[in-house]
């Protein structure tokens, strides 16, 4: 029997079939979309409708009261970014590894960066050393569901476990250990000195 740490899998009408995390234009209200997910997802031009998520039970949509919303734009990594929601925000959705995901980006001067954002405990290479915002919560259990910068990892997700976390990791590293946000590698990153970090019991 083979685990997978997200979803791999969807049942159609036509059987299962492997989860497509692509994301495309859209039609009609939607920029965008990716409808090859579990639950596909759609991508607003609104505040009121700015995510949309087909469930079950219908329709779920989430909206983000008093932000400046304009169409969104489709990042070479496959991010859909919404640019200045709030003054000197910005909101990136992911769909990679089967899921929504978000992170919001402060890029006005005087805000935190985004290294700033993250604390050390990313269990895939253990990156991130500022303990301004812990990614798995100030007790550890309670993970923030955001994005490693560096590997990609969503954390409380594919680092729930120590298995999911050396399954994940060895795909990482096969693929060349490339930063997930490139613009964000500092200069003087090395793989190997990253990897001595990482917590026990994920080495």
């Amino acid at each position: 029997m083979e685990v997978f740490a997200q979803p791999a899998f969807k049942r159609s009408a036509e059987g299962w079939e492997s989860v497509d995390p692509a994301v495309s234009a859209g039609t009609g209200e939607w920029a965008f979309e990716a409808l090859g997910l579990v639950n596909p997802v759609h991508f607003g031009t609104t505040a009121e409708r700015l995510v949309a998520i087909d469930g079950l039970g219908g329709e779920i949509v989430f909206s983000l009261p008093g932000a400046q919303v304009s169409a969104p734009t489709l990042g070479a990594d496959g991010a859909v970014i919404y640019a200045g929601l709030f003054p000197g925000v910005d909101l990136e959705l992911r769909t990679d590894g089967g899921r929504l995901g978000k992170r919001f980006i402060l890029a006005k001067h005087g805000y935190p960066t985004n290294l700033d954002y993250f604390n050390a405990q990313c269990r895939l290479p253990s990156l991130w050393t500022s303990p301004s915002r812990a990614p798995l919560g100030a007790d550890g259990k309670t993970p923030l569901f955001d994005y490693c910068l560096c590997c990609g990892v969503e954390f409380g997700y594919q680092d729930a476990t120590p298995a999911g976390v050396w399954k994940y990791r060895a795909q990482w590293i096969a693929k060349g250990g490339e930063w997930d946000s490139v613009d964000q590698c500092p200069a003087e990153w090395s793989m190997d000195e990253q990897l001595k970090q990482v917590p026990s019991p994920f080495r």
